[in-house]
């Protein structure tokens, strides 16, 4: 997959329209029992829902797991998975969650376990879907809980089934938004954003093989905005990787090792469990600890300053804010 300037400027925007050339021949196969789509590394069959007459793929791969040494590193491509077919209905299992600091639990900004193996995607395509515009969701959250739990099966079929969707799954809370000098020196910063580039680019590579035409993908987010952006190395960022360093354990790494290197090496729930204490036990209500950083590489610079300065190299924007809208009323 290549890397283009027009997602490392588009990275941060609620909504955008990417306009790029992509190939590839229909592999879709209607059987007896589901759906099957071939995308040359893995085979899935999905489900038909008779009801809003959509075929319905879930938990499809698009990435290879972001664990061990894949951790704070750039996504890569999904592993190979051979010949047999993988069912696709059931949802894939959420990334690790992390909570707002100080709101009440039933409003749902809550930590909890996941799984980091979570970098999937659901698609949703009419079963005669030929050459129709797709529009790529990136779920809310704060970048830090939630996943692609929302179902557009409704608001598709209202508009006659005409175009495709596609919902993504990103790396939230430490997983994805971790940063420091340590993380900008010896991994990636901002992993988040760049997984859900990543998945905009699975979607241009291969949704023609579902019925939809790479050259019309519309981008829309919910929530996923960038507030006040910090540098990597500001203090905002660096007190809590250092909170996060010390809940993991990791403050005094062994002998020859990193702070990073011991990060790596953590055991998943431990890191879970830590990047949920930071964000619920640092900050100020409803705010989040991991949050997208400027990293001198796909963040250059504020979103505000790009957007007032018209820096930016798509070709349409449109951007929502809802009036009195806080956490209470959300």
């Amino acid at each position: 997959m290549k890397n283009t300037g027009v997602w490392r400027r588009f990275s941060w925007l609620v909504v955008a329209v990417a306009c790029a050339a992509a190939g590839g021949s229909a592999e879709l196969v209607l059987s007896a029992s589901g759906p099957v789509v071939s995308l040359g590394y893995a085979t899935y069959e999905g489900y038909y829902n008779g009801t809003y007459d959509l075929n319905i793929w879930k938990s499809i791969r698009y990435a290879a797991p972001p664990i061990g040494n894949r951790r704070w590193q750039v996504p890569e491509p999904p592993i190979q998975e051979g010949s047999a077919i993988i069912p696709a209905v059931d949802q894939p299992p959420r990334c690790p969650q992390t909570g707002a600091f100080g709101v009440p639990e039933e409003y749902g900004f809550n930590s909890g376990l996941g799984n980091e193996d979570c970098l999937y995607l659901n698609v949703y395509a009419a079963p005669n879907a030929t050459n129709l515009p797709v529009l790529v969701w990136i779920h809310g959250g704060g970048h830090s809980v939630f996943g692609a739990q929302y179902d557009p099966s409704v608001w598709m079929n209202t508009n006659n089934n005409g175009f495709i969707v596609v919902e993504m799954q990103y790396r939230l809370g430490a997983f994805g938004f971790l940063a420091s000098p340590d993380v900008k020196k010896a991994g990636r910063l901002n992993t988040g954003l760049l997984d859900q580039r990543y998945a905009i680019e699975w979607t241009r590579e291969h949704i023609a093989k579902f019925g939809g035409d790479p050259n019309r993908i519309t981008v829309i987010a919910a929530s996923p905005y960038f507030p006040t952006v910090y540098r990597y190395s500001d203090s905002f960022t660096t007190t809590r990787y250092d909170k996060f360093v010390e809940l993991a354990g990791c403050s005094e790494p062994a002998q020859n090792k990193t702070k990073f290197d011991c990060l790596v090496a953590a055991d998943t729930e431990v890191l879970q469990n830590a990047s949920g204490t930071v964000s619920t036990t640092v900050g100020y209500f409803g705010s989040f600890a991991f949050l997208p950083v400027i990293d001198d590489d796909y963040i250059q610079e504020r979103p505000a300053s790009q957007l007032s300065s018209a820096k930016l190299s798509g070709k349409r924007v449109l951007v929502g804010v809802s009036l009195k809208n806080t956490i209470l009323t959300w």
